[in-house]
């Protein structure tokens, strides 16, 4: 059999077209081995070969550049099935693109948003000479809908709509047809079309050109003919949906805390006002101190293991001890009743109720044949955090540099301790409560797509430095690093999540193998995902471990300054200025007050007359906080004094101009926000300009090719690891690469109406946010709607007059007229996804919502000890019941066109 592979691919200078594959022929998907296609002229690339005994074999293309990179098109492998009978056969391909229509192909839509069941055979194929197969990918068609194909000649109809040719659904999203081309002379012209799967009708045409075929210039048996696109005459698709963390779902089942199980009624409730997906926040387990301390959802100890806090116990089994069972109810019904999340205590109550059911049923669940399925597929992963959990457990910490000779992940050490069997009984414990929250989770989402309804998950950008993957794969992280972000409307002085950074030379030697097994693990649940802080894959903001607050971080990777660069933009530079702290006696006398004197004689030493420095108890931020939390007692001040008083020493430590590159020494980082220093406001006027130029070109210009490269060397292969549809948090401080790149690729951007990316901007202008984004009200990081309404009365009255355009004064409080007009406002938007908070669904409704909004809150970012607890104030199955609310927001989704599949 000859096969012949074409492709339309515009190179440049230096650039090469090859084909790799599960051939020999094509290297055996050895890429140094692939075939390298020749060059027909006008961008046409040809491969030519001989098979003789596949059935069937996978393809992509790829081109070499210059110097050495590949450039990859989007999507999976091809598949070609070698026909039985024939001699020769041409495959016409187009180059896979990331474009907006691939958003179609991901599993939120063909397995909830717009569900296509096949109802055709696979295409026949007539008799004759010459075949040719068209074939068009196009995954958003709804039930009872085809496509058809009509062209210039007898066999495609003669362009007569009524006579076009019915393509199969067979191979769906791909359909097909096989033409007997004998007859064909000339080229070949024709469209595609969608029609009525039952009689046919014609419905409409695909825009834009006709399609070409030049049928004459091939000499093969069968023709395939490959079109990637289809051309759609519809308008977008849109729907809307529900953000809601899992810890905050309420039924009438649950113990104390949102559970799995809960989607279920969460489902029913979206469907039947017209939604279509549930969001929620990170579900993997941070179980490191088993306090409220681990209620914060990002900082997990395993990326891959769920938590088990959000598995329903009784669900598991009853326990043959009435007594004790009847003690388990009582405790239900208390922390039901709780308004927030009683975090800990139902962790405890759980985690004794889980260990008599192990107890009691353990066994039989372990021997069981889903078990053992379980554990076999996911057995890379699953011991290690078993042996985690015990040996936390076991040795009262999750700081694994604590463990002695545990501390360094080592097979040999670790198979020792499985020869254990109360030990080995331990770990099996753990990995049964993995299988049962999968179980859970797993039932959960099923029962939801059965609704028509996606699920959508959280991936962090961070991982616990007490984790499991910094135990097992240390070489993989900087774990002598910290991540957060810059200053931003979330915390003037920065983030610092305590999270290590990412080892990226590492990741890439194997093709990011951790990322990629990440997201197939989470594409086991859910259809779609948002990438925490996108940013990072960018570059992330790094802080060394010394450091409490953000504001000391600097990009990574980065392109540092030389001291000759920086005195290019004509300022001077002087290392002790400018590198360390900045403290003066006017500085001191400003930030401390009557407190000057103490200040100086405990925490400062004198350098030269009015110039002062840290003593080295203090010499870090780190250093002060280790100070004010073990020995603040001993200064004899009130708690509103020490606060005070450790907010300006931390600030004094930021006091600086430059910051010196963590892993090149003399290559320095304008320090973020330097204009607000004490120190810059010191430097002479010129200084200062040339300063401001030299940071505009830092931050805004200067790393923006750098940082695209940095993303496409990652982002690609993790977008096509899975079937999930991508959605990105993109808010911060955002380079001008990063639309871009996530426009190539087709990732949905977050538009929030109050967190304009345009700083021109009051508002976003929710008439011109792009197609493929997700629009939303507020997130878990922000105030809802209502809170929001009453922080700022002037930025409330401004929305109100210019935004709302309504006159007179904003009414004090955000009424439910209010509340509907901004929903509805973001349910018309262009985005394809509105999804809003529960809070902001539920605010149209003065009988139904919340007393006071500030219970409405989910996180304060600006405090890192904040306790995660918000939890819903109605029952989900009750919900159902809210006829007046139900219909408006079912008649919203509807009017906005956000209920429809085509």
């Amino acid at each position: 059999m000859k096969i012949t592979l074409k492709i339309n691919y515009n190179t440049r200078y230096g650039q090469h077209v090859c084909v790799v594959g599960s051939l020999p022929e094509l290297g055996n998907e050895v890429r140094t081995k692939a075939y390298s296609m020749y060059h027909e002229g006008n961008g046409l690339w040809t491969a030519e070969f001989d098979t003789l005994d596949a059935k069937s074999f996978t393809y992509r293309y790829f081109v070499w550049n210059e110097n050495g990179e590949q450039i990859n098109e989007w999507g999976i492998d091809r598949n070609f099935v070698v026909p039985a009978s024939g001699s020769s056969v041409t495959i016409i391909d187009q180059w896979r693109v990331w474009d907006q229509d691939k958003t179609f192909t991901s599993s939120a839509f063909t397995d909830a948003l717009i569900i296509h069941n096949p109802t055709m055979d696979k295409a026949a194929k007539p008799r004759g000479k010459k075949i040719v197969q068209f074939n068009i990918a196009a995954p958003r068609i709804a039930n009872g809908i085809g496509i058809a194909i009509c062209g210039n000649c007898a066999e495609l109809g003669n362009w007569d709509s009524n006579k076009a040719i019915m393509l199969s659904d067979n191979a769906f999203p791909v359909w097909s047809v096989n033409i007997k081309a004998d007859g064909i002379a000339g080229p070949v012209e024709y469209k595609y079309l969608l029609v009525t799967q039952d009689n046919k009708t014609p419905l409409s045409w695909e825009w834009g050109e006709n399609r070409v075929l030049n049928i004459q210039d091939e000499n093969s048996s069968l023709i395939v003919k490959d079109d990637e696109e289809f051309r759609y005459a519809i308008q977008n698709f849109k729907c809307s949906g529900v953000a809601i963390p899992i810890f905050s779902l309420r039924s009438k089942n649950s113990f104390g805390i949102g559970e799995f199980s809960d989607l279920k009624p969460m489902a029913d409730w979206a469907a039947k006002t017209g939604q279509k997906i549930i969001q929620t926040l990170p579900i993997n387990d941070t179980s490191r101190f088993k306090t409220n301390a681990d209620s914060y959802p990002y900082s997990a100890i395993s990326v891959m293991a769920l938590h088990p806090i959000y598995i329903n116990p009784f669900e598991l089994g009853t326990i043959n001890d009435s007594a004790k069972m009847e003690s388990f109810r009582a405790l239900q019904a208390e922390y039901n009743n709780s308004a927030t999340v009683m975090y800990e205590e139902v962790l405890k109550a759980k985690s004794e109720y889980f260990r008599l059911i192990y107890e009691q049923d353990g066994k039989q669940i372990l021997n069981s044949k889903a078990y053992k399925d379980f554990c076999k597929d996911n057995e890379s992963w699953l011991l290690p955090y078993a042996q985690f959990c015990y040996l936390r457990d076991s040795l009262g910490t999750a700081r694994f540099s604590e463990w002695g000779k545990y501390a360094v992940y080592n097979d040999t050490v670790l198979d020792q301790l499985m020869q254990d069997k109360d030990i080995v009984n331990e770990i099996n414990f753990h990995k049964f409560l993995q299988f049962s929250a999968h179980v859970q989770l797993s039932e959960a989402v099923k029962y939801a797509l059965s609704k028509g309804v996606a699920v959508k998950g959280d991936i962090p950008i961070g991982i616990s430095p007490e984790s499991v993957e910094a135990w097992t794969e240390p070489e993989l992280f900087n774990l002598n690093s910290q991540a957060g972000a810059p200053p931003d409307p979330f915390s003037e002085t920065g983030q610092n999540w305590g999270f290590p950074t990412y080892n990226w030379d590492e990741m890439r030697s194997d093709g990011y193998k951790w990322w990629r097994n990440r997201f197939q693990k989470m594409s086991q649940y859910f259809q779609i995902y948002r990438i925490d802080h996108v940013l990072g894959f960018f570059r992330i903001w790094r802080m060394s471990v010394n450091d409490v607050q953000g504001l000391l971080g600097q990009f990574e990777p980065a392109l540092p300054m030389s001291e000759d660069e920086i005195r290019g933009y004509g300022a001077w530079f002087e290392y002790h200025r400018m590198v360390h702290p900045y403290i003066r006696e006017h500085i001191i006398q400003d930030k401390f007050g009557d407190l000057a004197s103490m200040v100086k004689t405990t925490f400062l030493e004198l350098v030269s007359p009015g110039v002062y420095r840290f003593q080295k108890p203090y010499a870090t931020q780190r250093l002060l906080e280790k100070f004010f939390k073990e020995d603040s007692d001993d200064l004899n001040l009130s708690d509103e004094n020490k606060k005070r008083l450790y907010d300006n020493l931390l600030s004094l430590h930021t006091e600086v101009l430059f910051i010196e590159d963590s892993k090149q020494p003399g290559l320095y980082h304008p320090r973020i926000g330097m204009q607000n220093t004490y120190s810059f406001r010191d430097l002479d006027w010129h200084t200062q300009n040339c300063l401001n130029r030299l940071y505009d070109d830092f931050f805004y210009h200067r790393h923006n090719e750098f940082w695209k490269q940095q993303a496409m060397l990652k982002l690609p292969a993790l977008l096509m690891s899975t079937k999930m549809l991508c959605c990105a948090e993109d808010l911060g401080m955002i380079p001008t690469c990063v639309p871009e790149v996530m426009r190539d690729l087709c990732m949905l951007s977050l538009e929030i109406e109050r967190m304009p990316k345009d700083p021109h901007d009051d508002f976003v202008p929710l008439n011109h946010i792009q197609y493929l984004s997700v629009c939303t009200t507020s997130t878990h990081d922000m105030s809802p709607i209502r809170l929001w309404w009453e922080e700022d009365r002037n930025t409330t009255q401004k929305y109100f007059n210019h935004i709302l355009g309504e006159y007179g004064s904003a009414p004090q409080f955000c009424e439910p007229w209010i509340c509907e007009k901004i929903v509805a406002r973001h349910l018309y938007s262009p985005a394809m996804l509105v999804i809003l908070p529960l809070q902001d669904w539920l605010s149209m409704d003065g009988h139904i919502r919340r007393q006071y909004p500030q219970d409405e809150r989910i996180n304060i970012p600006a405090d890192p000890h904040h306790f995660w607890c918000y939890r819903m104030h109605v029952y989900l199955e009750d919900m159902l019941d809210f006829n007046e609310l139900n219909t408006k927001i079912s008649e919203l989704n509807k009017n906005s066109g956000r209920n429809t599949s085509m």
